[in-house]
């Protein structure tokens, strides 16, 4: 009886200290990833391309709490801000919850979400086409949508960065108009008149898909408007983590 009551109480002290491990695992904020899908005539070919990374990003979701929305960017990238998918939060690990049962719930979480991400995919398959391409404002979505406390805030924007909108009545091409450093400082002012830079301190920011347009001979015009948008995110507070035409750092970290 006495053996028997050592056995279970050394049972019981194994369960509770790799309960205290997970929970210090757990601890780290968790992270809320908000991505941009790029629906805009110039990057339809890259539609597979996104669908894959928004795959593996609802993968990495292994923390409690974390959460992904995935948002399309459009011609109505801030009045018509309709997820194409919602993740519930990553489950917490319940005080003293056995890491089978806790493992469990963890798998089922990710099988439910596949499913989900089926639907997602159908809807960025079937996405119409948009006129313009407004990236300016889903930052502006992002400042409304992000929440505040301790949460890792993490915005992904699968695009070929190239934003064609009309603002304050003019129109600014990226694919055509002729970037260099007055045409930068001509639309950051116009955006800081409009009130067009929200505050996004402490959001680190990874761009996927980033790219020449069809139409040009060379990188040129993908580096006047690489650089255009690390002027734009450094005016928002943000930190601009990843740049270029695929992800390796979001997954890497």
């Amino acid at each position: 009886m006495k053996l028997r009551i050592i056995c279970g109480s050394r049972h019981f002290l194994l369960l509770f200290f790799l309960s205290l491990l997970i929970g210090c695992r757990e601890a780290a904020p968790p992270r809320f990833i908000l991505v941009f899908v790029d629906f805009s005539g110039t990057a339809k070919s890259s539609r597979d391309y996104y669908k894959e990374e928004v795959r593996k990003m609802v993968m990495k979701l292994n923390h409690g709490g974390d959460k992904i929305v995935v948002n399309q960017i459009s011609d109505k990238t801030w009045s018509d801000a309709k997820p194409l998918f919602v993740s519930a939060p990553f489950p917490k690990p319940a005080p003293l919850e056995n890491p089978l049962v806790y493992k469990n719930r963890k798998e089922e979480f990710q099988a439910s979400h596949q499913a989900k991400f089926k639907t997602a995919c159908k809807r960025i398959d079937e996405g119409a086409i948009s006129p313009y391409t407004d990236i300016i404002t889903s930052f502006m979505v992002a400042a409304d949508i992000f929440p505040v406390g301790k949460t890792q805030r993490l915005l992904v924007l699968l695009s070929d960065m190239l934003q064609d909108s009309i603002i304050a009545g003019t129109r600014w091409n990226f694919e055509r108009d002729k970037i260099n450093s007055a045409y930068r400082s001509a639309l950051l002012n116009t955006l800081k008149q409009h009130k067009l830079i929200p505050n996004l301190e402490g959001v680190a920011v990874y761009v996927g898909g980033a790219k020449s347009a069809e139409r040009d001979k060379t990188d040129e015009r993908a580096l006047e408007v690489r650089r255009f948008w690390e002027l734009y995110i450094k005016e928002t507070g943000a930190d601009l983590k990843e740049y270029g035409q695929y992800l390796h750092h979001f997954f890497s970290e």
